[in-house]
Parts: C-alpha cells; structure tokens; sequence
C-alpha cells in the first residue's frame, strides 16, 4: 500500500535517505542500535548535528524557520528509513526541542521567542526536556498541580514534575503550569519555559527496571522564569500541550521500529539452538512470529490509510489513539518473544548466552523499557477512554 501512495520524485528522496546513512552515519554507532545498547548522550548530539547538517533534523518546522517543506508521505519514508537502518530511535533522535518544542514555537511562540530559542535548536546546541507528568497527573494531565505564580514580570514555579526524560542532560524544560487555581482544570493552565541550571531546580534520578538511567524526578522550588518565556496567552497552556501530544501519540504508533524487530526476530530464529533444533524449526515460535507479522501488517496499513487521508486534506481525528494502542501492546509482546526465545540467558542476572553474549541481556533490558510504552503519551486505558467517548454511539 506504501508504494501505491508514492511518486517517482518520493522514491528518489528515499534513495537519498539510503544514501545519506550508508555515506554518514558511523557504523559502530547504528550496531550498538541494533544490538539494543544504552547511548549516551554525546551519541544522540553527533546524531543530531549530522542531521542538522543536512537539513533534517527540524523536519516538521515550517520551511521560514528551517524546516522541510516535505508531504506527510515523506516525513513517513524519513522515519522508517532511519528505523530500518538502525540510526538511533526517533523519539530521542530529534529530541523534545527538535521535534515537540521546535513546531510549538514555530506555531505558538513570539518573534522574540522564535529569534532566540529556534536557532540553537536547529544547531543542536542546547537540550530540552518536556515537564507534563506530575506523581499525581499522568494520564489524567489536566490533574496537574504544579504552580506558578506571577510576581511583577516572573512567575514563580514550584512543584514537582516525574518520569521526565533525560532531565539530567537538560538545558531546558518546556513545562506546564497552573496559573489560575480557581479555573476549570484545563482552563487554568499554562506553557512555559524555564532553565534547568536555575536556583531551585533539583533532579532526582529514577532507575529504570532494566538499570539504565533516563526517568527523573524535577523538584522546583520558587523557580523564577520570566513572562517573556511564557508560550502562547495566560492560560492557554492546554490547548498549546494537546498539540504536541497528538504528533506524540501518533508517532507511538511505532511502526517502523516493529519492522525492524520483526527482522531481527526471523534472523534470531536462524541462529538459535532450542533444544537440539533451530528455533525456526519450533512450531510455538514460528506460530507467535507468524500472529505478530500479521498484527504488525495490519497495523501498518492502517497507519498508511490515515496517511492517504491525510495526503487528502482529511487528516485523522480521535481514532489516531487506536494505533497507539494496538502497537505499543504489539511491540512489548514481540521483545517478550525475544526473551522466551533467549531462555534462561535473558534473565538479567543469568550467565550471557554462549552463542550470543550481549543479545539475550540487551533484549531484556528493552522488553523491561517498553513496558513502559502503554503508559507513555497516554496510557492504553485512557486512548480506550478516548476511543469509547469520541466514536461509539451514546
């Protein structure tokens, strides 16, 4: 169906893709992808800066602010692309600043603001972090207690944000706040920006289950941010933060990255000895690959047919939830076949396995990391809640 949506002019952008990444990106980099490693960030900012030096890494932004002015068909072919050849993952590829906060200012933001902040995003000179959740507001967002309160030009954030991403290399944190109390919960909210090396912020780290280090807990306490790094009006927070999350849930989807694991699912099936046979050879692990490549299918052509209403000018309204749903589930449950196929060798504190050292823990250390992807970006529950409300007959 992909290739029914594509022109000549699409297929040799794609080839360009190709290009770029065997001619630019470092192969020991793109095997420490595919092997499941933990990078760091020196390796995401060498990431960025190759994309920024070919005018890719603020792809979404409008072409005025150094953007591409590409179709949704080809933003679709530049993440596949990129997923398939084991460059890094975009949700951290591109960043909160390249990728949420980037188009945010473009559409939101002052002249002055956009002056000032685009620039080093583009440069990928700066790190930015997004501070929605709170211990007490996570699916439920608009629960959010954090205040801000405004002092002659400031405002005066204290709170606490949670399960925020790669905080401890942040420059920065896109935030919401509660600027009016007494206002409905999501009327009463705003958008702003306030610098993480400022007095009063503390970053607390957060072990993930599989021992790496990317959650964090952010105390703020009386952070003073100017009005001037308020986004948007007083109070139109909400409206500004749901239009981030909408991109967010859609690229949850994970598609592309499902393919590729699906891939290395068959190649694992090679290699692997199950009891004297190869696992491909295995009726129970040909069964659960063979039911999770149809899912994956279906999954994919549902992503592409919102895609070619989109090309339409009809772009998807609350269904786009249905594809987050289905595939963060599909994905868990194909590491969870990864690990069923590694053993014993997959538990984190067994010996490494004899024919594969490192792949057996890397897999268990990413099955244990998306587990978190059903409640990330909104948890299943809520996109059911959402699905339930918006499409089923009262």
């Amino acid at each position: 169906m992909l290739e029914a949506l594509l022109t000549d002019d699409d297929r040799r952008f794609r080839d360009e893709v190709r290009a770029f990444i065997d001619a630019s990106v470092p192969r020991d980099l793109r095997e420490r992808v595919a092997a499941g490693a933990d990078l760091g960030k020196d390796d995401y900012v060498a990431w960025q800066r190759l994309l920024a030096a070919k005018g890719w890494l603020t792809t979404t932004w409008p072409a005025a602010e150094g953007g591409c002015d590409w179709s949704p068909v080809r933003h679709y072919l530049f993440e596949e692309e990129l997923a398939l050849a084991d460059c890094p993952p975009v949700g951290l590829t591109l960043g909160v600043g390249a990728k949420l906060l980037g188009p945010i200012l473009c559409e939101f933001g002052s002249a002055a603001q956009r002056a000032r902040l685009l620039p080093p995003i583009r440069a990928s000179a700066v790190w930015w972090c997004q501070g929605y959740s709170e211990p007490g507001a996570g699916s439920d967002l608009a629960a959010l207690a954090t205040r801000a309160e405004l002092r002659g030009d400031e405002y005066v954030v204290s709170g606490t944000k949670i399960w925020t991403s790669y905080a401890h290399w942040a420059d920065g944190m896109c935030c919401l706040v509660r600027t009016d109390p007494a206002a409905r919960p999501q009327a009463g909210i705003s958008f702003l920006l306030l610098d993480m090396h400022a007095p009063g912020v503390t970053v607390r780290p957060i072990a993930a289950i599989n021992g790496r280090h990317f959650f964090n807990q952010v105390f703020l306490d009386e952070v003073r941010v100017p009005v001037a790094l308020r986004v948007g009006a007083e109070n139109d927070g909400w409206r500004i933060a749901k239009s981030l999350l909408l991109h967010e849930r859609l690229a949850a989807a994970r598609v592309a990255e499902t393919k590729k694991r699906l891939r290395l699912a068959r190649s694992v099936a090679e290699r692997i000895d199950f009891g004297g046979r190869r696992l491909a050879d295995c009726d129970w692990y040909r069964m659960r690959l063979g039911a999770l490549e149809i899912e994956a299918r279906a999954i994919e052509q549902t992503a592409l047919r919102y895609l070619g209403q989109t090309m339409a000018g009809t772009p998807p309204g609350p269904e786009i939830a249905l594809l987050k749903v289905r595939g963060t589930e599909l994905y868990q449950r194909l590491y969870d076949l990864l690990c069923d196929a590694c053993g014993e060798a997959a538990i984190p504190l067994a010996p490494p396995a004899a024919d594969d050292p490192a792949a057996a823990h890397a897999f268990n250390a990413n099955r244990m990391y998306a587990r978190g992807f059903t409640s990330a970006a909104g948890s299943s529950e809520v996109q059911r809640g959402i699905l339930a409300k918006s499409l089923l007959p009262a």
